[in-house]
């Protein structure tokens, strides 16, 4: 264990059935569920099998975002969806007229975003249940059926830490095609800075560069050629941080619906995802690096325990490109991580290191001058005030 990391906290177990414990039934689900339900009568303005895939979404992210935000404990938003299905297989069996078509409709538009590779999903979709009513339109059933075209682009900002993926995605019978942005920021584990569907390539791209800012300006998009270039979709964190958008909540399920169409599309084309493992990088390497040039810039070299512990948080976690990679954001997170997992005077030590090892880093990377400033400012304010996490309760 590094010099003054925290020590884990290990309770004695007790003997008890090796089961999990089954966690309480929250209780925003009821609530959540009848919003859904009763907010379905915007599901029959749809015109398309896109239109309605975009109003479920929209209207189960909602509820999502009410939860996150007010609600904050027990969130189980899977464990949510699973019921959320039933409550709609139910309601559907006695409604008639207009709230079966909305029902019917909003089990379609479920269906269509539901996150397959999660525990129980594909069960509770699969669940027998009633055929639908009068009035369904017959493209509503092509909502599920979107497939991915296997073309793919990839943008990398100018730190090095923010990518677009851009998808193209078809319905069956339609000569158009859609694009899925895939907007994933790696400060630290990857994660969904933003997402959703647009008319082409083109407009996926330009708000990608309108929510990325200046570091977008010189970013160049790229046709996808190989499967580690799409790491950051298969590393990115399903967990929960606390500060999801609205936008990222809309698509929190249909997300990883769209990620495993493209998994699909790729491998006919034979491409393969990596496999989304936990990534350390060579820590006493970059030590090392960073410390010569300490040495030959100040004529002596830093704290040999300071360095350490700021190089082995700076290489957990990310993906492997990167590794050596430096942005603001880099920077706050690693204040935070240190002061997490250290004690106060051990992580204090570390984090004043922070400016200069990221103007190491900057100058490493040939950031330009307004990009190198905005690192090194954001090193400077993590450096001079107290490091705390802003911990949540949401994910009990």
């Amino acid at each position: 264990m590094s010099r003054g990391r925290k020590p884990k906290k290990n309770k004695k177990a007790k003997n008890r059935p090796s089961q999990p414990r089954r966690q309480p039934r929250p209780d925003w689900f009821d609530q959540a569920t009848a919003a859904v339900l009763d907010g379905a009568a915007t599901l029959t303005l749809a015109v398309s099998p896109s239109d309605l895939q975009q109003r479920t979404a929209e209207l189960v992210g909602e509820q999502l975002h009410w939860a996150l935000y007010d609600i904050r404990m027990g969130l189980h938003f899977s464990r949510w969806f699973i019921e959320l299905v039933a409550a709609t297989d139910r309601a559907r069996l006695t409604a008639e007229g207009d709230e079966r078509l909305r029902l019917d409709l909003l089990r379609h538009g479920l269906v269509a975003i539901a996150p397959y590779t999660r525990e129980g999903i594909v069960e509770a979709i699969g669940t027998p249940s009633p055929a639908d009513g009068d009035g369904v339109p017959s493209w509503a059933h092509d909502t599920r059926a979107v497939q991915a075209t296997g073309d793919v682009v990839r943008l990398v900002d100018t730190y090095g830490t923010r990518f677009g993926v851009i998808a193209t995605y078809r319905y069956p019978g339609e000569a158009d095609t859609s694009a899925y942005l895939f907007d994933v920021v790696s400060d630290s584990t990857p994660t969904l800075a933003g997402a959703g569907v647009y008319d082409d390539t083109a407009q996926a791209e330009a708000a990608w560069r309108a929510a990325v800012g200046e570091s977008a300006d010189a970013a160049v998009s790229r046709p996808v050629e190989n499967g580690d270039e799409l790491a950051c979709l298969v590393d990115f964190a399903r967990d929960l941080m606390g500060d999801e958008t609205r936008e990222v909540l809309n698509e929190h399920f249909r997300v990883e619906n769209r990620i495993l169409k493209l998994a699909l599309a790729l491998e006919e084309r034979g491409i393969d995802l990596p496999d989304g493992e936990y990534f350390r990088g060579d820590h006493l390497s970059m030590a090392a690096e960073f410390t010569d040039w300490h040495v030959q810039r100040f004529g002596l070299a830093p704290d040999p325990d300071d360095v350490d512990v700021l190089a082995d948080e700076w290489s957990q976690g990310i993906i492997g490109e990167t590794a050596y990679g430096v942005s603001p954001g880099r920077a706050r997170v690693a204040s935070l991580l240190i002061g997490d997992m250290y004690e106060p005077d051990h992580a204090r030590a570390a984090i004043a290191l922070l400016p200069l090892w990221s103007t190491w880093l900057a100058e490493r990377a040939d950031l330009p001058a307004p990009l190198r400033e905005q690192v090194l400012a954001a090193a400077e304010k993590a450096a001079t005030h107290k490091p705390r996490l802003s911990g949540s309760e949401a994910f009990l």
